[in-house]
C-alpha cells in the first residue's frame, strides 16, 4: 500500500480510513504509516483514532467464520493464519475465536 502525497496529516487520515475498510490491525497499520513517512510523533498523537484490534476482529471473524464448525483444526487454522496477516495478535485472535465459540454454543 504505498500512497503518492507528501508524509502529512492527509496521509495519516487517508491510511487510518484504509485500515479501518480492510480490517487492519494496528500495529500493521503503524508500519505503513512509519512505511509512508509519517512521524512516530504525529502517529502516537493520532493513537486514539485507531480501532481497538479486539473490536475489529471480533466483527470480522463473526462475519467470516460463525456458520463453519470451529472444532476442525484445519479450519481453525486457516482463520488464524488469515488473521495474523492483517497484523492481530495471537492473543486477541484466541479471545476472539474463543468468545465465538461460547456464543455459538448458547
Amino acid at each position: 500500500m504505498t500512497l503518492d502525497t507528501s508524509p502529512t496529516r492527509d496521509t495519516l487520515e487517508s491510511i487510518l480510513d484504509i485500515g479501518k475498510i480492510l480490517d487492519i490491525a494496528q500495529k500493521k497499520i503503524i508500519y505503513e504509516l512509519k512505511s509512508n513517512g509519517i512521524s512516530s510523533e504525529l502517529i502516537n498523537d493520532n493513537l486514539s483514532s485507531f480501532n481497538d484490534d479486539y473490536e475489529v476482529l471480533f466483527d470480522l471473524a463473526s462475519t467470516k467464520i460463525v456458520k463453519k464448525r470451529l472444532e476442525d483444526q484445519k479450519i481453525l487454522m486457516k482463520y488464524v493464519n488469515q488473521f495474523k496477516s492483517r497484523g492481530f495478535e495471537d492473543n486477541i485472535i484466541l479471545k476472539v475465536i474463543n468468545n465465538i465459540k461460547h456464543n455459538e454454543i448458547q
